[in-house]
């Protein structure tokens, strides 16, 4: 009994750091790409500026030249500021879908806690009938006093069958109130 315990506990406080460590890779990694794209926005900005700058230093009499290397000086501006813009978006957007199934899992855990409430205090009140209707055959089946070798071995199953009954609800109860005990 202590071994499944035991294994359950490894086995969920693996999973929490897993969990763990695979959140903190993912943040390194989001800011070491992120890093490495501004890095290479910057480069492509710097050189497509310098090539701007050379062309309209030394090349004045070729003026369509020095208008399309404007052009396309301000296209790379145009085309950095809506990649960080998007990347910017991309990450609002990436932490409120992590903050949201945050919170659906939370959700979900406290109603799956409800269900297997409800379900367990069905079970017992099963439990408690069962043990009703098993006492009330036992004591008619006694009363009966008609004691034979099938009624022996009814009996003996009908007590097995209650004393089953009996250790299950009070296994409930006492969880039950430990369980009142931790949340006071």
């Amino acid at each position: 009994d202590v071994q499944p315990e035991e294994d359950d506990a490894r086995v969920e406080g693996d999973f929490l750091f897993n969990g763990i460590c695979s959140r903190l890779l993912e943040r390194a990694l989001a800011v070491l790409s992120s890093m490495q794209r501004q890095e290479l926005l910057d480069l492509k900005r710097a050189y497509a500026s310098e090539q701007r700058r050379v062309l309209e230093h030394f090349c004045q009499l070729e003026g369509e030249w020095v208008a399309r290397v404007k052009e396309q000086d301000l296209k790379e501006f145009e085309v950095q500021i809506s990649t960080r813009m998007l990347a910017d978006k991309e990450a609002q957007a990436a932490d409120e879908r992590r903050r949201l199934e945050a919170e659906v899992g939370d959700a979900v855990a406290g109603h799956i806690a409800e269900y297997r409430r409800r379900v367990e205090e069905e079970a017992q009140g099963i439990l408690r009938e069962r043990r009703k209707w098993l006492t009330d055959r036992l004591v008619l089946l006694q009363a009966s006093g008609s004691v034979g070798p099938n009624d022996r071995a009814l009996l003996q199953r009908l007590r097995q069958e209650l004393r089953a009954c009996e250790s299950k609800i009070e296994l409930y109860n006492n969880e039950f109130v430990a369980q009142d005990t931790t949340r006071a």
